[in-house]
C-alpha cells in the first residue's frame, strides 16, 4: 500500500478545485462539488501524480460523456 502525502489538487476542465477534506477518500471530494459541478455525478479521479518538489499530489477530475437514449 502507498501512502501519498502532500496537498492534494484537484484539476477539472482547467479549474483547480479545492479539497474539502483531506481525510476524505480523493472520490469522495467529488460529491462535495457535485453541487457546484453537476457533470461531476458520473466523473472519476484519475491516477495520483505526486510532485514532491512542489508537496502537492494532483489528480484530475475525468467525466464520462455519454448519450442519453
Amino acid at each position: 500500500m502507498n501512502i501519498l502525502t502532500g496537498k492534494r489538487v484537484f484539476v477539472y476542465n482547467g479549474r483547480t478545485l479545492q479539497d474539502p477534506d483531506p481525510t476524505i477518500p480523493a472520490e469522495r471530494v467529488l460529491k462535495v462539488w457535485q453541487d457546484q459541478y453537476p457533470e461531476l455525478v458520473n466523473a472519476t479521479v484519475g491516477d495520483p501524480d505526486v510532485d514532491p518538489e512542489h508537496g502537492t499530489v494532483t489528480y484530475n477530475v475525468n467525466v464520462k460523456v455519454g448519450r442519453a437514449g
